[in-house]
């Protein structure tokens, strides 16, 4: 690293106190000390990646620049927060959408599952009936063999009838 820190750098730690959430005042606190002190500071860079640099605390600094930073920290920040707060509605608003979706998906379950049983309630019932159209076919078939003899003695008795006639 080269040992200064840059617009746009992101501070990670200052003296090994993560700075994640913290506001602006919060982070300026920890850096300010008495004049002649350490503060190291563990930042990250576009260019350079992640780098620890430990300064020397001045009195404060004079250079313009110094506020216009503050100012842009403080807008950067700002602007995250409102990005932040959108995406916690997002979040909020598909969690909504996901118990949503669940309730539904629940309800077309017990649907399949209520079809599923009557499914099997049915194909019970046609087994049920087609037994039965087993036993009427045998049923019929016993009564043709019936009737068919019945025929035969018929036949039988009115050929013994005529026969008894002619004579």
């Amino acid at each position: 690293a080269h040992g200064k820190i840059s617009v746009n750098d992101i501070l990670l730690e200052v003296d090994g106190k993560r700075v994640a959430g913290m506001t602006v005042e919060g982070v300026r606190e920890l850096i300010v000390g008495p004049s002649g002190t350490p503060v190291t500071i563990k930042a990250e860079s576009e260019s350079d990646g992640v780098y620890v640099v430990t300064l020397m605390r001045s009195g404060g600094s004079p250079e313009p620049h110094i506020n216009v930073v503050s100012r842009e920290a403080n807008i950067r920040a700002e602007e995250m927060h409102a990005k932040i707060d959108e995406l916690q509605g997002r979040l909020s608003d598909a969690d909504e959408e996901n118990m949503r979706q669940q309730k539904l998906l629940t309800t077309l379950s017990e649907g399949v599952s209520n079809s599923a049983n009557d499914l099997a309630k049915a194909n019970s019932e046609l087994d049920d009936c087609q037994i039965e159209l087993a036993e009427a076919r045998g049923s019929i078939k016993s009564l043709s063999g019936q009737v068919e003899e019945a025929n035969r003695d018929l036949a039988a008795a009115q050929e013994a009838l005529q026969t008894a006639q002619q004579e």
